[in-house]
């Protein structure tokens, strides 16, 4: 694991603002969808008492925008292994010209203006 690089280590600066959401989003407490702020607090009692609610924002679920938050801003930081076989692009000035032929293209005037702007990215 020696040659572990973080392509893109300022992402890493994110981690804390996110972990400072996840724990604001944890001490928050499980919501009511919103109704917890327009219904007295003894009526949103009663109707969780009756099952009114079904409790799918308690706990662990209300992390999981972060957890993905997280794995994302670890995925940016980009980490990588250096390979010493790595192959190397010899060309890199290859151009892949790709042109819808569905029938709403192929049988209307949208096709022959495709085919010249390929034209003109070829010329130029």
């Amino acid at each position: 694991m020696s040659g572990l690089i973080l392509l893109r280590p300022w992402w890493l600066a994110a981690l804390l603002p996110a972990i400072a959401l996840a724990v604001l989003a944890w001490r928050r407490g499980p919501r009511a969808g919103g109704w917890e702020q327009v219904m007295p607090p003894q009526m949103l009692a009663a109707m969780q008492a009756l099952g009114g609610f079904d409790g799918a924002t308690n706990g662990w679920v209300r992390l999981l925008p972060v957890a993905a938050l997280l794995a994302l801003i670890l995925g940016l930081s980009g980490p990588g292994i250096r390979q010493a076989d790595a192959p190397l692009l010899a060309r890199t000035d290859s151009v892949l010209i790709a042109i819808d032929m569905s029938p709403s293209v192929a049988r209307g005037p949208a096709l022959v203006a495709a085919q010249q702007a390929a034209a003109a990215l070829l010329q130029g």
